[in-house]
């Protein structure tokens, strides 16, 4: 261990250098920044009433109620709460959060390639370009997109994973490790699973690795898991994000292929089409060398051994497949998948294509031989010089938290885990009562994160409707006795009571 410290060291060092624009205090500006800290904020204050894991929270789409946890990651969060059980602000967490994801990429990527390459120097090479790079600084400083900065932390730690599965006599560590990382995969953003495939797949081919280990350790992951994929397969086709227009997103998602080689900086949304090009898509000048050479100078030149060269074909037709599937001319296959799942964004294929082209540089160095420094140092210099303007936020900002969670009224822009039934413009104009019902008396409405106590007197037998949008999970307590409630035709839960004094908890339970 001892001799890679340097090489981690200079991991760390280029980290602090390129996310050094988190330094400042207060909150940058970022698509998703605002999303993040209401996250963050939510998922504490359920633990704190002693929820673990969180799922639905009562005050939030205005006090209907939204199944966020339900549907949204966990792991960044679970990796934020010590920090904040420690005093640290929101604000600096969500930054930390970035940074570990960061740094923690970096270290995994090195890791990764010193296996295949044992080479440290070409290692920490594919490292830096794992990290400098145009998709990576959009990821934090444009989108601040913190399940897919996970991802990138999580995926070259799975390919290790994959490397002990396979060549370990030992098989329990290895299970548990690759367990135990797929399972930090799903909760950390769950359609990355598909990427990250174009990226198992050709090493799982390479290593040879054993199917009945794929299997077992896929069982022990889905064991792991299963709190939260039962829920979201189950309960997917009943949330707005089924249908409408969530469900035709990745058709203005699409980039041309100039994009991918070179695009401008900026901090713009898509409005109509991601060809617009409101902020970069470039997957990096390094990394296109870095492929260019890996087929021409790997594969025609030095005439590697089959295995190997089989090996770097793959990951190469996987680089290709990742760029065909972020190009209009993918969009049957996107159609067709679109049937079965609810897809936003093509360009994440951004992240396999990235992946790929970091490690070969790796393998490209090794080949290099006496050269491999001049080669090293020049990819290096290169991503540098790329990157050089992306590594800054837009602006910073010091809003109150308060303000911030107020403000985000489901922390996701089409508030696409609201229940079909639920009406959407009613939750946006706000004026439902708490509470509702003829001859009601004497009405106290608290919510906390996890549920909604409601106290009243009802003077006449009959219904009452409770501002919560009725979703699959919830219960109601009557009483002290669970109550089977309607949901009427603005997707509210109703409740028939007879006269006289009444308590109602409206709660989540999976």
């Amino acid at each position: 261990m001892r001799r890679h410290v340097l090489f981690l060291g200079g991991i760390l060092v280029v980290s602090l250098f390129c996310l050094k624009a988190l330094f400042p205090s207060g909150l940058f500006t970022a698509h998703d920044i605002w999303h993040q800290v209401a996250r963050l904020y939510w998922y504490n204050e359920s633990v704190l009433q002693g929820v673990f894991p969180p799922h639905w929270i009562a005050p939030m789409a205005n006090g209907f109620g939204y199944p966020l946890f339900v549907f949204s990651y966990h792991f960044p969060w679970m990796v934020g709460l010590p920090f904040l059980f420690l005093g640290v602000s929101i604000e600096s967490t969500i930054k930390i959060l970035f940074f570990i994801s960061f740094l923690f990429s970096g270290w995994g990527m090195y890791w990764c390639s010193y296996l295949f390459t044992k080479s440290r120097f070409a290692s920490v090479t594919s490292a830096i370009l794992y990290v400098v790079a145009p998709w990576r600084f959009v990821t934090i400083f444009v989108s601040a997109a913190m399940g897919r900065a996970f991802v990138f932390m999580v995926l070259p730690v799975i390919v290790v994973s994959l490397y002990y599965l396979s060549k370990n006599k030992k098989v329990l560590l290895p299970l548990v490790l690759f367990s135990l990382t797929m399972s930090a995969l799903i909760l950390s953003h769950l359609i990355s699973i598909i990427t990250s495939v174009v990226v198992v797949i050709p090493f799982a081919w390479y290593l040879k690795t054993s199917l009945k280990k794929l299997i077992v350790s896929g069982g022990i992951t889905v064991g792991l898991t299963w709190w939260y994929l039962y829920p979201v397969f189950v309960l997917s086709k009943s949330i707005q994000a089924s249908t409408g227009q969530f469900k035709t997103l990745y058709l203005s998602q699409f980039v041309n292929f100039k994009q991918l080689l070179y695009s401008p900086w900026g901090y713009g949304i898509v409005e109509q089409s991601a060809k617009e090009g409101p902020f970069s898509y470039q997957l990096g000048i390094a990394q296109w060398i870095v492929m260019i050479a890996s087929f021409l100078f790997i594969i025609k030149i030095f005439r590697l051994k089959a295995k190997d060269r089989n090996l770097i074909l793959f990951l190469f037709l996987a680089f290709v497949l990742s760029i065909f599937l972020m190009l209009d001319g993918s969009i049957p296959i996107w159609k067709l998948a679109s049937r079965f799942a609810s897809f936003d964004y093509p360009t994440m294929f951004l992240m396999p294509a990235l992946f790929i082209s970091s490690f070969l540089a790796a393998v490209l160095l090794v080949e290099c031989k006496k050269a491999r420094f001049v080669v090293g140092f020049f990819l290096v210099l290169v991503a540098f010089i790329n990157n050089r303007n992306y590594m800054r936020v837009n602006q910073y900002l010091h809003p109150n938290v308060e303000d911030v969670v107020a403000a985000e009224i489901t922390t996701n822009t089409f508030n696409e885990y609201l229940p079909l039934t639920a009406d959407t413009q009613g939750m946006i104009k706000n004026t439902t009562p708490d509470i509702d019902g003829e001859g009601l008396l004497q009405l106290h409405v608290a919510r906390t994160s996890t549920q909604l106590v409601a106290s009243f007197e009802k003077r006449v037998t009959g219904e009452v409707t409770l501002k919560v949008f009725g979703f699959s999970g919830l219960k109601v307590l009557l009483d002290g006795t669970i109550y089977h409630y309607k949901i009427n035709n603005a997707g509210l839960v109703t409740v028939v009571v007879e006269p006289g004094y009444h308590k109602i908890i409206v709660f989540y339970e999976q």
